[in-house]
């Protein structure tokens, strides 16, 4: 320890300078891939503006959450062009977060909006294979089945979700 209280470090060999050289430019990196992100979630999250959630969407390409704020997003404008790229943004978050079954719902009830009931029943079904116990999950895969006209399977998936509530 110094005189004022500061610690030096004394490195002695050019590798030991180089080592210290580089684990600071990578928890430099970290700390603007950290930076990066957690904007671009915030934006995602807080955002009325569909251009700075895209923005965000690129910013931060591998956040699933980030990708499912614009999805969402995209979903509420109901204009045609906009539902295809929903569509793709809610597969893009799924596909990032693979074990989210909210992602899964969500994903299953898009391409069911998108007339796709063999992709939504698909989806729907993972989505109650990573949470069997939660009710709106078995209560949406057994409307989907209902909708596309299996009734039988329909009212086991409906009636599991009324005993889990």
């Amino acid at each position: 320890m110094n005189n004022d209280g500061s610690i030096s470090v004394r490195l002695s060999t050019v590798g030991a300078k180089i080592a210290a050289v580089a684990a600071a430019l990578l928890l430099l990196a970290f700390a603007v891939a950290a930076v990066r992100w957690t904007f671009a979630r915030t934006v995602a999250l807080r955002s009325p503006e569909i251009e700075l959630v895209e923005a965000a969407a690129a910013w931060a390409p591998s956040d699933p959450n980030v990708h499912l704020a614009l999805a969402q997003r995209l979903d509420r404008t109901f204009l045609p062009e906009d539902s295809a790229r929903s569509l793709a943004e809610f597969e893009t978050a799924a596909a990032l977060s693979p074990h989210d079954h909210l992602t899964w719902l969500y994903l299953g009830r898009a391409y069911e909006r998108n007339g796709n009931t063999d992709a939504a029943e698909r989806a729907l079904r993972t989505a109650a294979e990573l949470a069997p116990q939660y009710a709106y999950v078995r209560w949406a895969l057994g409307n989907t089945l209902l909708r596309s006209g299996r009734v039988d399977e329909a009212f086991a998936e409906i009636r599991a979700a009324a005993a889990a509530d």
